[in-house]
């Protein structure tokens, strides 16, 4: 068998050998037709990325909308993830009904925008208006139980990856140091807060929550809490009996859970006419329906230290994070 390689056609006539230039053209052209019309019903992945002209993010998937790159059908093909939700839950939006009646948001903050440790003062959320801190010895520090403690935003507070973060912590002159930031211009009688939060370790036993509302006239005529509890432990609130002479000591209520602080979870806090619900991750831990506060409040999310105890409070070793990755208030 010859070689076809090495074979060469001969044409009698000169007028096919001037035809046939024409003709390998003509067929090449033809196969490369070809190709196209059969390739124009698949397109791949990236081809539909190129020719997208538009679309939607929506976690780690892109949704394309573009009838000549898929024919008129979405395609779907994964990204690098993009997400302002640290904490794997989005932060809500718009009104939300709990126990029956529909709320309306007032305030809400997703903490995006970045400021490092030591700039709280010079944030845009300081200098927008939108929120404010506690500045000086705590409850304890203030003498209640002797001990060097106080809020410090500058040394604790900061923002980044969506989160805002309090770095919780004893300075090396023994002084424990936490912060107490509040949303401005949102007291109110009756209102919802809800938060999402964890922190970094458990290893923070003397720290604390009491998070709370407040009265405005700063009279302890009430006080309701929720999240409050040691840091090294598990979530509970208090539900102060109102009193007019301004020494609201005593609870009308008080729950707890099984829940540590260094795992995310949603606490949700509804004050209302006679009544009030402590909310944990979407499940009611129980209510206060005496001695609700019918006067202005507004809410801080109040860290300290010592528990009102000397005795309770933080090895001065012990350091870790708070971060909340948003926190939303509605008006009743």
């Amino acid at each position: 068998m010859k070689n076809k390689s090495k074979t060469k056609v001969k044409f009698k006539s000169s007028k096919y050998q001037q035809v046939l230039p024409a003709l390998v053209v003509a067929l090449a052209i033809a196969a490369i037709g070809l190709k196209l019309l059969l390739g124009s019903h698949a397109a791949t992945p990236s081809t539909a990325a190129g020719e997208a002209e538009s679309g939607t993010k929506a976690g780690t998937t892109s949704t394309v909308a573009d009838s000549a790159a898929s024919g008129g059908n979405a395609l779907k093909f994964g990204t690098a993830a993009v997400s302002s939700n640290p904490s794997g839950v989005a932060m809500p939006t718009g009104n939300t009904t709990v126990d029956g009646h529909t709320w309306t948001p007032s305030f809400s903050d997703d903490f995006t925008s970045n400021f490092a440790l030591g700039s709280w003062y010079s944030s845009s959320y300081v200098t927008s208006g939108r929120w404010s801190s506690y500045d000086g010895p705590d409850t304890c520090g203030k003498g209640a139980c002797g001990s060097s403690s106080v809020y410090n935003p500058t040394d604790t507070l900061s923002a980044s990856g969506g989160m805002l973060d309090m770095y919780i912590h004893t300075t090396s002159s023994g002084v424990h140091e936490t912060a107490g930031p509040s949303p401005n211009n949102q007291n109110m009688t009756y209102g919802l807060v809800s938060i999402r939060f964890k922190t970094s370790t458990r290893n923070l036993a003397g720290f604390k929550t009491a998070w709370l509302w407040w009265p405005t006239t700063y009279a302890w005529t009430d006080e309701i809490d929720f999240p409050e509890g040691d840091l090294s432990g598990t979530i509970g609130g208090f539900g102060h009996c109102y009193s007019s002479s301004g020494s609201a000591s005593s609870n009308c209520a008080q729950v707890g859970s099984n829940a540590y602080y260094d795992s995310w979870h949603t606490a949700t806090l509804a004050w209302m006419p006679g009544k009030v619900d402590f909310i944990l991750d979407g499940q009611s831990l129980g209510t206060q329906t005496s001695g609700v506060s019918a006067e202005q409040m507004y809410y801080v999310l109040q860290t300290e230290s010592c528990f009102d105890d000397p005795g309770a409070c933080p090895n001065n070793s012990e350091a870790g994070h708070l971060d909340i990755d948003w926190f939303v208030m509605y008006k009743y």
